[in-house]
């Protein structure tokens, strides 16, 4: 059995439980959560060891494939929407997917990852994380297909939380990547997306629902000068575009103004511009920016330079999630003063980099 002690016998274990998984045997792997059992999905005897060690566990609920990186499962399951949005802000780390798919998509899943009926499914569900391991992900690249795992636990073999190894020898495993104790020592939350594109906590785990919440969600903050005109646009077309492609659920959209006390309404012009692009703004106040609101945002859109170096002059260390609106770096200009017909062009232009800059962030 190859053991991790030294840099050198770590680097020995992940390329020997590599090889054992190519070769269709059964290893076991740290993870940032627990231990695992772990086989190739193309090998079907070694999937039924993993399911006879954890005493059936796997035919019910199907056994997490152990994906490579975010982009592997987007390209798996095609995501979209909310179910795209929770994958990129919440692998790799320690969340089981539970994806909700009929059997069409089922089947066209198992085409893109290569694995037959019944190994990363149940029929009805699909279950996929990526850990946030260093040793797990590297065993996972060179084994170089789909590898499922199942917790050390479900066959009686202590919490998990530190490498089985005595066990995993008397059960015939002759590789184990051991890592020491593991970072969180519980199971991975278990998230389901849903078929109708909603999702919920399914169980608890490593991640309680409020911090899960909190690393999903996103803000995003646009400014202008006053907070009257351009930036509460482009709030309010930011929030009707994510609304359209079912995208609003983890995103808060809010503005703000360089310049101006605040507690201003809307212009009546750019209620109008809205409208004549048939959307309904929603009550507003203007709002002076602040040190909050910039370090709260995710990202934040501004309409010309000088509103760009007043969030820098905020938070110099903003400059990476700041951007012109425009993504040619052009100016988006002020309309107040300027005829209704202006305000409307105004609107049409901002809405016009809204929709590009929503579909570079939701993918």
């Amino acid at each position: 059995m190859t053991r991790a002690g030294t840099e050198t016998d770590l680097h020995q274990a992940i390329q020997r439980a590599a090889e054992a998984l190519r070769a269709g045997e059964v290893v076991v792997i740290a993870t940032e959560t627990v231990y695992g059992l772990a086989a190739m999905a193309t090998h079907p005897a070694a999937v039924e060891r993993v399911r006879e060690l954890a005493h059936g566990r796997g035919t019910g609920r199907p056994m997490a494939w152990h994906a490579v990186s975010a982009q592997a499962v987007l390209d798996a399951l095609a995501l979209t929407g909310t179910h795209r949005r929770l994958v990129h802000r919440l692998t790799p780390g320690p969340v089981t997917f539970v994806v909700e798919l009929d059997s069409q998509a089922l089947e066209a899943v198992r085409g893109r990852v290569g694995v037959p009926a019944g190994t990363i499914d149940n029929g009805s569900d699909l279950a996929v994380r990526v850990p946030d391991h260093a040793a797990a992900l590297e065993v996972l690249k060179r084994a170089g297909g789909p590898v499922l795992a199942q917790g050390v636990s479900a066959a009686g073999w202590g919490s998990g939380r530190t490498a089985p190894i005595e066990a995993a020898a008397r059960a015939g495993i002759t590789a184990i990547v051991d890592d020491g104790p593991t970072r969180y020592g519980r199971h991975s939350t278990e998230v389901r997306l849903n078929a109708d594109g909603g999702w919920e906590v399914a169980s608890g785990g490593a991640l309680d629902e409020r911090t899960l919440r909190r690393r999903a969600e996103r803000v995003v903050l646009f400014v202008c000068t006053g907070n009257t005109c351009r930036s509460p646009m482009a709030e309010t077309i930011a929030r009707h575009v994510l609304s359209q492609r079912g995208e609003d659920a983890l995103t808060t959209v809010e503005s703000a103004g360089t310049f101006g006390g605040g507690g201003s309404a809307m212009s009546p012009e750019a209620v109008q511009a809205l409208r004549s692009a048939g959307i309904e703004p929603m009550p507003h106040d203007s709002r002076p920016l602040t040190r909050q609101l910039v370090n709260a945002a995710d990202v934040i859109f501004v309409m010309t330079p000088e509103h760009l170096q007043a969030v820098l002059a905020i938070d110099p260390s903003a400059a990476g999630r700041t951007h012109l609106l425009d993504p040619s770096g052009a100016e988006i200009l002020d309309p107040v003063g300027a005829p209704q017909e202006q305000y409307n062009k105004t609107a049409a232009e901002i809405r016009r980099h809204v929709e590009r800059r929503v579909t570079e962030m939701t993918g």
